[in-house]
């Protein structure tokens, strides 16, 4: 069984602890990204990041959860529709990532989707550009540097659930210190 967003939030939290992740002594922020995976997790959709915070990295689609207006899978949701043109029909919580960039004033809850089907039309948008990708393609020289170490359990075809937390460095391009972990149904 799925475990809801909260418990998974609860379950990324204790294992950055017990990590001694960096950001633990940080606010955090709640942020969405979805994915949508085809064709038995051999093909997904990327978007190139056009403006704003990860300009010019290829990534999933997501964003800012307005806590006073939408949910958290609301804000999945809504961000996909507005990046890609797309809405996802199948989407499940797959993951929440905690991220810590020395610099930033709050370190990133980010609550990771996945989805199989999608209605409406993939488009272009002012702040990404959309595109499928094979997953024997991935170029991770243009991804985030975490990526790597979690995108094969995002590709896997089965319902899984997993957490991580992730360190940076001050110049936010290599990962310091990390964990990933499955979380056991």
């Amino acid at each position: 069984m799925l475990k809801s967003e909260a418990e998974l939030s609860r379950l990324a939290f204790e294992s950055a602890r017990v990590g001694s992740w960096n950001g633990s002594a940080k606010p955090s922020k709640k942020l969405t990204n979805a994915y949508l995976v085809v064709n038995d997790g051999k093909t997904l959709l990327l978007g190139l990041k056009k403006r704003g915070f990860g300009e010019g990295k290829v990534n999933g689609f997501g964003g800012k959860v307005d806590e006073d207006r939408e949910s958290i899978r609301e804000a999945a949701i809504r961000e996909m529709r507005e990046e890609s043109g797309v809405v996802l029909e199948d989407m499940f919580l797959t993951a929440v990532l905690l991220y810590d960039y020395p610099l930033k004033q709050s370190t990133m809850e980010v609550y990771v989707y996945k989805a199989t089907k999608y209605s409406g039309e993939i488009a272009e948008s002012e702040e990404m550009s959309p595109r499928w990708v094979e997953a024997s393609d991935l170029n991770f020289a243009e991804m985030w540097a975490d990526d790597p170490f979690w995108m094969d359990k995002l590709l896997r075809s089965e319902k899984r659930q997993f957490v991580g937390w992730f360190d940076f460095s001050d110049d936010m391009s290599r990962v310091v210190r990390c964990k990933v972990d499955d979380v056991p149904s």
